[in-house]
């Protein structure tokens, strides 16, 4: 899903993290990529590998959890981070052996062996487009819709402590 990450972002921003920057909302978006992609250009490792395992986004929480008294006006992007990170793994429908690592083993299975360039354009290949690549312009679409019709966002909210500019 390349696009349909970005527009999670784009929905996160226009409905229930609107005080949260786009930018980190994309960052955020992309998170487990983020870990994995360097990895696997650099080191031949899976690219759904440990940033997209269940172990990696519990540790995570839990590091938030552990320093949440400190986060203050941080509090709405670490939530929105962890949040999209969730949307990531779900949107990615990462395989349950790389999900639950280290359950099935220690070593990491590689689902998709192939480059990224070329799993991506198999991905959006016509007609036998893989089902997420629909899930992913519908989602490209929902976006674009919220961004046509601001109506569909939620009501702006006062501007405060917090609040972007």
């Amino acid at each position: 899903m390349l696009f349909g990450h970005a527009a999670l972002a784009s929905i996160a921003g226009r409905t229930v993290f609107d005080r949260v920057g786009p930018l980190y909302l994309l960052a955020a978006a992309y998170g487990p990529d983020f870990v994995d992609k360097p990895l696997k250009f650099f080191f031949h490792a899976p690219g759904h590998g440990m940033g997209h395992t269940g172990v990696f986004f519990v540790v995570l929480c839990l590091a938030v959890w552990l320093v949440r008294d400190r986060l203050g006006r941080l509090a709405p992007v670490v939530l929105a981070a962890l949040f999209l990170w969730a949307a990531h793994l779900l949107c990615d429908w990462v395989v349950p052996e790389v999900f639950f690592w280290p359950l099935f083993g220690f070593a990491l299975p590689n689902p998709h062996p192939e480059s990224t360039l070329d799993l991506a354009s198999r991905f959006y290949s016509w007609p036998d487009m893989h089902p997420l690549a629909w899930i992913d312009l519908f989602l490209c679409a929902c976006a674009l819709g919220l961004r046509m019709h601001p109506k569909l966002s939620l009501p702006a909210r006062p501007r405060g402590v917090g609040a972007r500019t």
